[in-house]
């Protein structure tokens, strides 16, 4: 295999460029100059205005424009569906603070780095949070043990499955954020994070944290930016600068509010549908209390943070530009290049602002003997522009070719790419109001009190189905059984979740899971025998692992509809247990918090947040609501049907 992807990247590299005439910005200090860039193998081999082109090259000729590194994306959270949108903006590395484990480590080879050709991947893997965790993809870690192990798992990896640095977000307890601090540090590893919640801004720059997300921590305590006197800040600032603490300002964050996104609109074609949909929701929301004085409020929180990004760069503080994507209307690609006009409209020069997306952030990330400059040996990575950029950032939008790795394309390759981008999107938004095709869950004999197909859906969207039942066996267990399909898209891959827990005497006794992932098939058999609960998991066949727990568990939690039911019927304890598994189905026992609100709702209060389930009369599932980090996701039973259980009661 090894040989054969050598032998693939080698074919791939074969061709030798030669970009002549263009105003070449090397950035290692010196001014544009007109020379020849000669590119093989994907690396920079000459640059000069003497190069001799061999025979056979291809040529470029760009006499009137102005080639410069590619820029670097110092945070975001990468998504295999947006490379070309990065790529057509002229950022060829993006530096990832977290993602789905199942999928990052795949994306950031170069295999897949070269379909579009999409953008380097710098990762973080996955985003390590506290309770409530930011996304269902982090890593929770509650205290330092938690955290101990995660590190352990994060870095003791085959090479291509380690991650580049360590991220957090804000949840994460500060004893836990000071074991990460200390034990990354040992790994020689950065560590980035917003800074937990409850920590001072004094605080985080001495805990040697490496780089700080965003300016939230400079706020006054009143959080009144308006009121914020940059005076104050004076002792904080310098400390900053002499402990080398970076920082992503993300200056659109605010100011993509202090304006209304119509000309954006447009970019929605690009995103999937699942994206498409969390953007319109946001800016339907905000509509809602939109005006001339909410825009003004924005406007004046802006001019604040641009005086204070000024006052950073001036002190010398090392500055991050970052797109913050694909947050709504913070879009792949052409968000830094947004993000840099904000910095210059702060009063940082053009100059100053290209050259930290650049050799900057190359050197923060460690990718400097990489990238981020023009030179020998080198990446080529390159951007060809019509005007020079270190006049005005605006012009970096005007990009007339990209070469990623040694591989040129230009403005017409770019819009043919992104004409068939528009394509599958809508073709992806088509699929989504399809019904789906979900086979029936294998089932036992007995007789059938309820079956159906609910669906579930975020921002609007639907992102799975699953058909459900529950059935009667002759010897009075009950069992609750559904097939959840997750339909893939992009660079994920449709996922198939079978789960079935069996009753008896009103508790749980037993359950199975079976995944299935693209051709991988990973299957979870739980049982309970002489007062615990014994869990074997095997993936394609072969044993994994076995653990158990001697809590009573009251259902099995692997987003299935069922589970609900199931407590609706047979759990009556305020404090009960939930086997949760995540990816790879990895076993965790978790507390729940069990109560019902005046409208008959069943809450549940979980580590991961709030739940809310509605059931009818029969005792099937009709509404459920689920909180994922900041936003919720609503399930609805489509059809139903069964007589339901003797003696239910309306809920």
């Amino acid at each position: 295999m090894l040989r054969a992807n050598i032998a693939w990247m080698s074919s791939f590299f074969l061709e030798v460029l030669a970009i002549v005439g263009a105003s070449v910005h090397t950035l290692d200090g010196s001014p544009a100059k007109v020379a020849t860039v000669l590119i093989d193998g994907g690396k920079i081999v000459a640059v000069g205005a003497d190069v001799a082109i061999p025979d056979g090259a291809r040529r470029i000729e760009a006499a009137g424009l102005h080639l410069l590194p590619g820029l670097i994306d110092g945070y975001a959270g990468h998504d295999p569906e947006q490379d070309l949108l990065y790529t057509a903006a002229g950022v060829t590395t993006v530096v990832d603070h977290g993602n789905e484990l199942s999928r990052i480590f795949e994306q950031r080879s170069s295999r897949a780095r070269d379909v579009v050709p999409g953008p380097h991947i710098v990762t973080a893997g996955a985003v390590i949070d506290g309770l409530p965790p930011a996304t269902t993809a982090a890593l929770v870690a509650q205290n330092e043990t938690d955290v101990q192990n995660i590190l352990k798992t994060l870095v003791e990896q085959d090479p291509e499955q380690r991650v580049d640095f360590f991220a957090f977000e804000s949840s994460l307890s500060i004893p836990a954020w000071k074991k990460l601090i200390e034990l990354g540090h040992a790994q020689k590893m950065l560590v980035w994070g917003p800074g937990p919640k409850d920590a001072k801004l004094a605080e985080i720059v001495a805990s040697g944290q490496d780089g700080l997300l965003f300016l939230d921590h400079f706020a006054p305590a009143d959080g009144q930016w308006p009121n914020l006197d940059l005076a104050t800040l004076d002792d904080v600032v310098a400390d900053l600068a002499r402990r080398k603490v970076a920082i992503v300002p993300l200056l659109r964050g605010i100011g993509r509010l202090a304006e209304s996104p119509e000309k954006q609109v447009g970019e929605l074609e690009y995103l999937s549908p699942s994206f498409a949909g969390q953007w319109a929701t946001e800016w339907q929301m905000r509509r809602k209390v939109t005006d001339a004085d909410y825009k003004a409020k924005a406007g004046r929180v802006l001019e604040k943070q641009r005086a204070l990004v000024k006052k950073l760069f001036e002190a010398g503080v090392v500055l991050v530009p970052a797109s913050g994507a694909p947050r709504p209307w913070l879009t792949p690609g052409a968000g830094l290049v947004r993000e840099l006009v904000e910095w210059q409209a702060a009063g940082l020069p053009a100059s100053a602002v290209l050259a930290a997306a650049t050799r900057g952030n190359a050197a923060r990330f460690g990718l400097a003997e990489t990238c981020g400059a023009i030179a020998v040996g080198l990446a080529a990575d390159l951007v060809l522009v019509r005007s020079d950029p270190e006049l005005a950032a605006a012009n970096l939008t005007d990009v007339e070719g990209v070469c990623v790795r040694g591989r040129y394309l230009a403005r017409a390759d770019l819009d043919a790419k992104r004409t068939a981008l528009h394509a599958t999107q809508q073709s992806a938004l088509d699929a989504a109001t399809a019904p789906l095709q979900i086979a029936e869950p294998d089932l036992p004999a007995g007789t059938r009190l309820l079956e159906g197909y609910s669906e579930t859906a975020s921002e609007g969207v639907r992102t799975a189905g699953e058909r459900w039942a529950v059935v009667a066996e002759a010897g009075g267990a009950t069992v609750f059984a559904g097939r959840r399909f997750v339909p893939g898209a992009g660079g994920h891959v449709d996922v198939e979740v079978a789960l079935t827990q069996r009753v008896v005497e009103g508790a749980l006794d037993s359950f199975r899971i079976d995944l299935k992932s693209g051709t991988h098939h990973l299957a979870v058999r739980g049982q309970w025998v002489a007062g615990q609960m014994r869990v074997e998991r095997t993936l394609d066949g072969a044993h994994v692992d076995t653990k158990s727990t001697a809590e009573r568990v009251g259902c099995v939690d692997v987003d299935s509809v069922t589970s609900y039911m199931l407590l609706a019927r047979f759990e009556k304890r305020e404090k009960l247990i939930a086997l949760r598994f995540h990816a790879g189905l990895e076993l965790e026992v978790v507390s729940w918090q069990h109560s019902v609100d005046p409208q008959g709702w069943q809450i549940y209060r979980t580590p991961s947040g709030g739940r809310a389930a509605e059931l009818t009369a029969k005792g099937s599932l009709s509404r459920l609501l689920v909180q994922q980090g900041s936003g919720q996701v609503e399930t609805r039973t489509i059809a139903g049907n069964g007589p339901g259980f003797a003696g239910a009661s309306a809920k």
